[in-house]
């Protein structure tokens, strides 16, 4: 969860040009039942073409996420920011 959040505020750092920046991290339970964190970076910069990625950025945190099981999201309309959502699923001993 730290590597994904810090690797998303470094994007927004570098290439957005965005002046805010939101993260919220939720407990949520799934609709199937299972827990997890629910994780959003999201800005107001210039968003990307997202099937053109050059990098290990955004490539590294969707193996991050998909290897503990979680689901990774990228929303980025171009000209309207960027959202990068990320749900992983965690358990309670």
């Amino acid at each position: 969860v730290y590597r994904l959040i810090q690797e998303c505020l470094t994007n927004v750092s570098r290439h957005s040009g965005a002046s805010e920046v939101k993260l919220t991290i939720n407990h949520l339970f799934k609709g199937d039942g299972h827990m997890g964190l629910q994780i959003s970076v999201s800005d107001n910069g210039k968003g990307f073409d997202a099937s053109n990625t050059g990098g290990f950025g955004l490539p590294g945190m969707r193996e991050r996420v998909e290897g503990l099981c979680g689901e990774f999201m990228i929303n980025t309309p171009t000209g309207n920011g960027t959202e990068i959502a990320a749900w992983i699923p965690i358990e309670l001993v």
